[in-house]
């Protein structure tokens, strides 16, 4: 097992847990606005990572939020005391509202098996360029201390493993990935870094796969 994470910055999910109904299933460009109306320089921040809100689909185009949904940012522990001015506020989605809650702290942890809701590679919008690019892009994480080819990469070849989100009035193609095999090291590496773009808006972002 590699160690060469240990001088790493290390990053945390922060979750302001959220009170409102319901908010849009597309909402990682409405959420990014919304946020960075109350703080700009989080469009400067490069290791930010906003995560999709979670909750449960119950009608077209709609998540109904959840005791559990909350809006949560990835971002390096200095970097916290800049969001503490996010606790009452309220955003608006795309005619939604939902108000901020003040929030729970955690470090990120590795596991052997991530996944992603949603990764995002410029002109790769067909899976099997995409899988191929998604392991250039792996191979190129820094601080992974793990031979690439030792990564299982699973992206679905069923419809569902297709994801679309719209940005600024743009389709953007990604799909759906998991990881598994990881080492130690290789899980906090991807965790930190993320792959493919739009990390502000939900995408590239992996967490604990779950059984």
């Amino acid at each position: 097992m590699s160690n060469s994470s240990a001088g790493a910055e290390e990053v945390v999910d922060v979750a302001f847990p959220v009170q409102g109904a319901k908010v849009p299933l597309d909402h990682g460009y409405a959420l990014f606005s919304a946020l960075s109306r109350i703080i700009p320089a989080l469009h400067s921040m490069t290791s930010l990572g906003v995560h999709p809100i979670r909750g449960v689909k119950t009608e077209r185009g709609h998540l109904t939020l959840r005791a559990g949904s909350s809006v949560t940012l990835r971002i390096r522990p200095t970097e916290l005391g800049g969001l503490m001015s996010l606790i009452g506020k309220t955003l608006e989605l795309d005619g939604n509202t939902i108000t901020l809650l003040p929030p729970r702290i955690w470090p990120v942890r590795p596991v052997a098996a991530l996944k992603a809701h949603i990764v995002t590679i410029k002109n790769h919008t067909e899976r099997a360029t995409f899988v191929d690019a998604l392991r250039v892009q792996l191979a190129a994480t820094p601080d992974l201390g793990q031979d690439p080819q030792s990564i299982n990469v699973v992206v679905p070849e069923v419809k569902q493993g297709r994801r679309i989100m719209t940005i600024a009035g743009k389709k953007v193609v990604g799909f759906a990935v998991g990881l598994d095999g990881l080492t130690v090291t290789a899980s906090l590496a991807v965790q930190r870094h993320g792959l493919g773009g739009r990390r502000h808006m939900g995408a590239g972002l992996f967490q604990p796969a779950r059984g």
